[in-house]
């Protein structure tokens, strides 16, 4: 007869494991026991601070904010007209149709990593410009509104338009004129509420004239260009009136300017977007790398036991370069070449050296 063996190695894995969990439970329970009163009062203080935060009266001090301190006047006349127009734009039956698709393909598997990797960066910076002093609690809504309305337009900006390395400096330069300076004291001050909702609107509907003559072929013609120049006569006119009123009030606020705040308030939205460059360069990079990949996958005249090793050389000799690949299946011909073996692939590239003219 053949003799078991008897698992002598599992049991004394067990009696090893059971022994560390009963010390320290041991240890535990004896600190407990001498540091009580520690315990309970940090124990004490954890359901306090639970307590503060669900009590009924913080919530009524929480929604007792006055949303005017908040917002200034031209922020609440740009939500007001944007809630006009989606209320209008729900009232359309095709459009609540074409939503469902909309809000499917907004969370995309690989949007919403997208959304992620965006998120996490942005937080990245905001840390650290607030650990060398430069971000405060008071410049959240700027952030929000610069992620908003700057950050995720750069990004998609950069994956659809960015062929190459100018194109980011084309941003940095944008980022450092000094029409930024004008931009942020035209927007320091605003009118009341009800002059900055009719500004608002003049403003809009000046800018889809100008775009509707822009694109309609009827007006691409002589009366087209001078329909043009009125309507950016308006809009200069307009940014003008802003202008001249911010300057005013900031002129005769002066004693109530604190200057270190307001030159971070100036300095904030350029530093993100000039710290945000190098993230949608990357974003460029990896979109291009996804389209040759996706073309390549349905390429017949690639051998699969080499697809592998094809799209890790690609990576190795394109690297971080968005000139490279952005032209690597035009200058390399891979779409027209058999790819056999891995003197096939090696082809390829000596292809795109003799190209890259």
């Amino acid at each position: 007869m053949v003799e078991v063996k008897k698992p002598k190695n599992k049991i004394k894995y067990l009696i090893i494991i059971q022994t560390i969990v009963l010390i320290i439970s041991v240890f535990i329970n004896i600190s407990l026991y001498f540091y009580y009163f520690t315990t309970k009062d940090i124990i004490e203080s954890i359901l306090n601070k639970s307590k503060e935060i669900y009590n009924l009266k913080s919530i009524i001090l929480l929604s007792n904010i006055n949303i005017g301190k908040v917002f200034n006047n031209r922020e609440l006349a740009i939500g007001f007209w944007t809630i006009i127009f989606i209320i209008f734009a729900l009232s359309i039956s095709s459009v609540r149709k074409q939503l469902q698709s909309l809000i499917k393909t907004m969370f995309n598997r690989k949007l919403i990593l997208w959304y992620i990797s965006m998120v996490l960066y942005v937080f990245g910076m905001v840390f650290v410009l607030f650990q060398i002093g430069f971000w405060k609690v008071s410049l959240l809504k700027e952030t929000i509104f610069w992620f908003l309305f700057v950050g995720i337009l750069l990004s998609f900006r950069a994956v659809d338009k960015a062929k190459d390395s100018q194109y980011f400096v084309n941003l940095i330069k944008d980022n450092i004129k000094v029409i930024i300076v004008v931009q942020f004291i035209s927007n320091l001050y605003s009118f009341s509420f009800i002059w900055e909702v009719i500004v608002v609107f003049i403003a809009i509907f000046t800018s889809l004239l100008i775009a509707i003559v822009d694109t309609m072929p009827d007006f691409q013609n002589k009366n087209g260009k001078i329909l043009k120049n009125i309507f950016n006569f308006i809009l200069v006119g307009l940014g003008l009136i802003i202008l001249s009123h911010s300057i005013k009030t900031l002129v005769s606020n002066t004693d109530k300017i604190i200057i270190p705040d307001l030159i971070n308030e100036l300095l904030l939205p350029p530093t993100l977007s000039l710290m945000f460059i190098f993230y949608a360069y990357l974003l460029a990079v990896i979109a291009s790398y996804e389209l040759i990949f996706i073309r390549l996958q349905f390429n017949k005249t690639i051998d699969d036991r080499y697809r592998f090793f094809l799209k890790l050389r690609i990576i190795i000799f394109c690297n971080l370069n968005l000139v490279r690949v952005k032209n690597f299946i035009q200058r390399s011909k891979i779409m027209t070449s058999n790819v056999r073996s891995r003197a096939d692939i090696k082809q390829l590239f000596l292809n795109y050296k003799a190209n890259d003219k």
